[in-house]
């Protein structure tokens, strides 16, 4: 299975599972039914569209970290996506929360979940990435 195919699989595959099947984002966010509504139901294409890119860039940074580190293994690479994603969404965390709450969805997730924001795209990006792995390794 190339690459892309693994990608776009393993991102709905986790993203239907994480959320539908086990509302993780229901739990990360403090309740907030309304955010995760108004994320995963009401705009459901756009925000798909939107974890698209971010997954992607998420990704593509924690693979550069990786090569500048040289960790070349599965576990060492899963570790530095976490750090990765903790980093960049701890700053998002942060900046969000040194502001007013505004009425982008975005500063209304991080101020209602704070850091379980931070929690919840670590897990959903590791589960992502494995899954990810898994389908290239079917292919080799």
């Amino acid at each position: 299975m190339n690459i892309v195919a693994s990608f776009f699989i393993s991102l709905l595959v986790t993203t239907v599972i994480v959320v539908y099947v086990l509302n993780l984002p229901l739990m990360a966010s403090n309740h907030a039914k309304e955010l995760v509504y108004e994320y995963y139901y009401k705009n459901w294409l756009k925000s798909l569209l939107l974890d698209i890119v971010l997954v992607a860039v998420y990704f593509y940074v924690a693979s550069l970290v990786a090569r500048l580190l040289g960790v070349r293994d599965f576990k060492g690479r899963v570790v530095v996506l976490i750090a990765t994603t903790v980093m960049i969404s701890g700053g998002f965390c942060m900046y969000f929360l040194s502001r007013p709450v505004s009425d982008t969805f975005f500063s209304r997730w991080f101020h209602r979940a704070s850091w379980g924001a931070v929690l919840y795209d670590a897990i959903l990006l590791t589960l992502i990435y494995v899954v990810f792995e898994h389908l290239r390794g079917l292919s080799l």
